[in-house]
């Protein structure tokens, strides 16, 4: 008997997937109905810490699993009603999905129309790129965006006004630049170079 079980235990375990296999998730996000590519929208994956992606100008995204089995892939952008996908892996497989974005009547925050606006954001003594990190417009409406690796953040269908970009980070620090667009749709660049605060100077002569 006890030997029947040994065997029953060694069967389960071969049949359990190998710690540190490669298990990836890659996908690409449309928009619903005329299957346009969302790019620069984040995806993440319903797990903690959360493995997070950002889709290219063709809205593939490819996010690496922390392990087998069965978890949700999430994008929800401003404008958009939020897309889930249930996806399963058991292994070394790669799991394909499309998650279909459908606009938000009336909120849509981003079109074709209006101007465009690329921010990259530097950081450290070097001036480093800085991926990850989410860049805030704020004027007539508010965005969102999140940098990729070149720490570039795109936003598209900016209207007219006094735009305010910002972002920061608790290790790199701050960074703020307004700019005002103009009524005619224009493509722009800025740079956010993030600086940590100076420290405060003690001007009350204490300790002399």
């Amino acid at each position: 008997m006890r030997r029947a079980w040994w065997f029953w235990l060694a069967a389960a375990l071969m049949l359990l997937p190998r710690a540190g296999s490669a298990q990836l998730v890659v996908g690409r996000v449309l928009e619903a109905g005329s299957g346009t590519p969302v790019a620069d929208v984040l995806v993440k994956l319903e797990y903690r810490p959360e493995p997070k992606a950002v889709t290219d100008s063709g809205g593939n995204f490819r996010l690496v699993l922390p392990r087998a089995g069965r978890f949700t892939v999430i994008c929800k952008p401003p404008g958009f009603y939020a897309a889930f996908a249930d996806v399963e892996s058991a292994g070394t497989d790669t799991v394909e999905v499309v998650l279909r974005l459908r606009p938000r009547p009336g909120e849509r925050l981003e079109s074709a129309e209006g101007s465009r606006v690329e921010v990259i954001v530097l950081g450290g003594s070097e001036a480093r790129p800085a991926p990850g990190l989410t860049v805030h417009a704020a004027g007539p409406g508010r965005r969102r965006a999140v940098t990729d690796a070149a720490g570039r953040a795109r936003f598209r269908g900016l209207g007219p006004g006094r735009w305010t970009f910002s972002a920061r980070n608790d290790s790199l620090g701050r960074a703020e630049a307004e700019r005002l667009i103009p009524s005619r749709a224009v493509k722009l660049r800025l740079f956010l170079r993030l600086r940590r605060p100076a420290a405060a100077v003690d001007s009350s002569g204490a300790g002399e």
